[in-house]
């Protein structure tokens, strides 16, 4: 027998797509987590008295991995969560975007876009953010068809975007994305937008449990 066949059940669960709510919530509805693994079994319960497997409305996907790593000496599952979000503007030229993800206040970013289709027009975004992941916990790269950028949390910790009064070049389009079982980004659920305008509004994306 090969560890590689039999010692690993892998499975992603990919929570709640990205949305246009306010910051305080993600999209993730109440619960609760059952396990059943090699050495036994937790079953969740929802009550106000529950263990650490009942999941509150928009709780992270940190949150549910370290609750169902709480239970790993009793059923041999070990449980890891990432965020990822991939973004796609619409224009080329100035954006200013807030980021809130590890942080507790917003960390703005600048940058300005010479093209929205290839990896060297994104890249000024992608050094931007990343020049701030040391505060906020985010860091991009550009997605595999450079056709826009991936943002990542590598806790599980949601990731927040919001447009301010500066009005940008274009639409801001952001959807949640997570990686399948043979590491492919793939995305989930229905977009949300940051229109170019001078409301500043909210996207936020769910993390996902492996």
């Amino acid at each position: 027998m090969r560890t590689n066949a039999y010692g690993n059940n892998y499975s992603v669960a990919s929570g709640a797509a990205t949305s246009n709510v306010a910051a305080s919530g993600n999209g993730v509805s109440g619960g609760a987590v059952n396990i059943l693994g090699h050495r036994g079994q937790i079953i969740g319960q929802t009550n106000a008295g529950a263990s650490g497997l009942a999941i509150a409305a928009a709780t992270t996907a940190q949150t549910m991995a370290t609750n169902i790593n709480k239970y790993t000496d009793a059923t041999g599952v070990t449980a890891t969560a990432r965020t990822e979000a991939q973004v796609i503007f619409d224009t080329a030229g100035s954006y200013t975007l807030n980021i809130t993800s590890d942080n507790s206040t917003a960390q703005t970013v600048t940058f300005s876009l010479s093209s929205v289709g290839t990896a060297d027009g994104l890249s000024a975004a992608v050094t931007a953010i990343n020049d701030q992941a040391s505060k906020t916990g985010v860091t991009a790269v550009v997605n595999e068809a450079g056709s826009g950028i991936v943002l990542a949390n590598q806790t599980g910790n949601d990731i927040i975007l919001q447009d301010t009064a500066t009005v940008n070049a274009g639409l801001v389009t952001v959807q949640k994305a997570y990686r399948d079982g043979n590491g492919t980004l793939t995305t989930a659920g229905a977009t949300a937008g940051l229109t170019a305008d001078n409301t500043a509004n909210y996207t936020n994306t769910s993390g996902y449990v492996q």
